[in-house]
């Protein structure tokens, strides 16, 4: 019996040559799947970068509103007067901050008052209490009485806080100042509410021309 060498080669040939196709076809697969999954992973890096770029804007967004909110004033001009906030331990600007204190522990603070003009000028020093501070710090029911926060300006007599209030602010001071003249303050604070130490006080010095 003779066999058909050329069919039994060319069937040999055939199955490489299927054999090598499978193999090209699968490693043709095999490459177009890692290139998806690249693909795939590639934008999956993009989103989730895109996403940590958006939270870290928005916090910082927010970071920053709040430390201008809380920004406090050093220097107040108008057109007459010039009030000039020095920083201390407890105080930053026209801000008032105060916390648990006694006798003869005490918040103290000062600033200067300037005349400007050439002329006599009368005005006030009114403290105010910080809405904006005490909406952002939440705490609109842990602050102190003002019936309980006493105040002295330049070491003289103390006097409570709630005995000057105007129906608006608070009455600290009524003065005047000779042209070009100026005047140094240093107000003293003390709360006398031993049973709440938790509890604070947020307020503006303001200073108004009469």
């Amino acid at each position: 019996m003779v066999m058909d060498v050329k069919k039994i080669d060319g069937f040999s040939r055939n199955e490489k040559l299927n054999i090598s196709d499978i193999k090209k076809n699968s490693d043709n697969n095999l490459g177009l799947v890692i290139s998806k999954n690249k693909q795939k992973e590639f934008i999956f890096t993009i989103v989730l970068v895109s996403f940590l770029l958006v939270l870290i804007s928005l916090f910082l967004y927010f970071y920053f509103s709040s430390v201008r909110k809380v920004e406090k004033r050093h220097v107040v001009e108008t057109d007459s007067l010039r009030v000039h906030y020095e920083e201390t331990k407890t105080g930053m600007g026209d801000v008032v901050t105060l916390g648990y204190t006694y006798s003869p522990h005490q918040d103290e603070y000062y600033f200067v008052v300037q005349n400007k003009t050439k002329k006599k000028i009368a005005y006030s020093v009114f403290l105010e209490k910080d809405l904006e501070m005490i909406e952002m710090d939440g705490c609109s029911s842990s602050l102190f009485s003002e019936q309980l926060i006493d105040f002295s300006i330049n070491d003289s007599k103390r006097k409570s806080l709630f005995s000057v209030f105007d129906g608006e602010r608070y009455l600290l001071n009524h003065a005047e100042l000779m042209p070009s003249s100026k005047k140094k303050y240093k107000i003293s604070f003390s709360v006398l509410d031993k049973d709440h130490p938790q509890n604070h006080y947020h307020a503006k010095f303001l200073v108004l021309e009469d």
